[in-house]
């Protein structure tokens, strides 16, 4: 089945004085886009952000509609919510690696916005790496402050989804830079459940590391 997309206008913005919104002064637009684009989120208090989650309906067709509204309105969606990703939205390909893109799936205008966002990994790929990268190219958004990153398997995926210690090591000490330079956001974490750790075969060693490298982002150094 065919994946909705929110087409974007594309081409200058068009001058729209006929149209009564661009009008109002731009705290009231802002004001009415924000209400707009309100979501409720789950009971973890976030909204997800999947694969295939957008369909006919979603409240993002409102930054289809011309490009006035979707330049003013598209940092506003990913501003104001605690957003949960999956990592595969953002462009993952296991089988070429090499065309990597996490970001591309969302515009430069979207990222800007974006201020608290979790996102989730599955042990089923080259993980830690791929958490590196991922560390990298969000350390430029300009609006970042709450980063957690999620470690999610199935039984089948934690039972195969086993790493050299050594190896682990070595991608931990790359990720402990790349979250050195997480300047702009205040809160920096990784999330494995209990379940998760208990029922991996190293999941307590993932917790270590993941925990010393948690550690190196100055918010969680001791004051």
């Amino acid at each position: 089945m065919a994946r909705h997309k929110n087409i974007v206008p594309s081409g200058p913005a068009q001058p729209q004085d006929r149209c009564h919104l661009f009008r109002l002064p731009a705290e009231i637009r802002n004001s009415i886009y924000s209400l707009a684009l309100a979501v409720k989120p789950d009971q973890r208090g976030y909204v997800a952000i999947r694969r295939r989650v957008s369909k006919p309906g979603s409240v993002l067709e409102l930054l289809g509609t011309c490009r006035i509204i979707y330049q003013e309105a598209s940092g506003l969606f990913y501003g104001e919510h605690r957003l949960f990703i999956d990592f595969w939205y953002l462009g993952h390909s296991p089988s070429a690696l090499t065309n990597f893109k996490l970001l591309g799936k969302l515009s430069p205008l979207r990222l800007n916005g974006l201020r608290d966002l979790t996102v989730a990994f599955e042990l089923f790929f080259p993980v830690l790496e791929d958490i590196t990268r991922f560390i990298k190219e969000v350390r430029v958004l300009p609006a970042l402050k709450t980063l957690v990153i999620k470690i999610e398997a199935d039984e089948h995926s934690a039972r195969v989804g086993g790493m050299e210690i050594a190896r682990m090591k070595q991608e931990t000490a790359l990720m402990k830079r790349a979250v050195k330079q997480l300047r702009s956001v205040e809160t920096f974490r990784f999330f494995m459940s209990d379940e998760l750790i208990d029922m991996w075969r190293q999941g307590k060693d993932w917790q270590k590391l993941l925990h010393e490298v948690a550690a190196a982002h100055p918010s969680n150094k001791p004051s």
